[in-house]
């Protein structure tokens, strides 16, 4: 009984320290960002206006940057600089970088319709398009289904 009493103050101790120290935001500039960031940024967004940057720091394997354009868009990179997610906020995003495969589709299946936000997972891309569907396509950019 003892042992509960001292054990269960020192856990949960740890436990919130380790909550409140859990994540670190920062914000940056654009030069900070990794270069493969950068070139992306420059590539398919160089007309938008940055508002801010942030690098998130969860613990210190788990590294992601946020970049948030004036017109709300935004961009998740990981720490490598590889884009995660890109959400247009319901509003169209540029889809140059967007697989080929996946863009056929889109055009094909809901002609009027664009994307409005784009997840990439390691085997798997998440897109919703204007008319709020969800669409999952494998990593080579063949359609699996519709999320509801």
């Amino acid at each position: 009984m003892t042992v509960k009493r001292i054990l269960l103050p020192v856990i949960l101790l740890i436990a919130f320290s380790g909550a409140v120290h859990a994540q670190k935001d920062r914000k940056i500039d654009l030069g900070e960002l990794p270069e493969k960031a950068q070139a992306f940024i420059q590539k398919n967004f160089s007309k938008e206006k940055v508002r801010y940057i942030l690098k998130e720091t969860e613990d210190r394997l788990d590294l992601e940057y946020k970049v948030t354009f004036l017109d709300k868009i935004k961009i998740k990179f990981d720490k490598k600089g590889d884009w995660k997610e890109v959400d247009g906020h319901r509003k169209p995003i540029p889809t140059r970088f967007i697989p080929e495969k996946i863009l056929a589709y889109i055009k094909k299946s809901f002609p009027n319709n664009e994307v409005v936000k784009i997840e990439k997972e390691r085997k798997s891309y998440e897109v919703e398009i204007s008319n709020g569907l969800e669409l999952e396509f494998d990593a080579k950019g063949n359609f699996i289904k519709i999320d509801s």
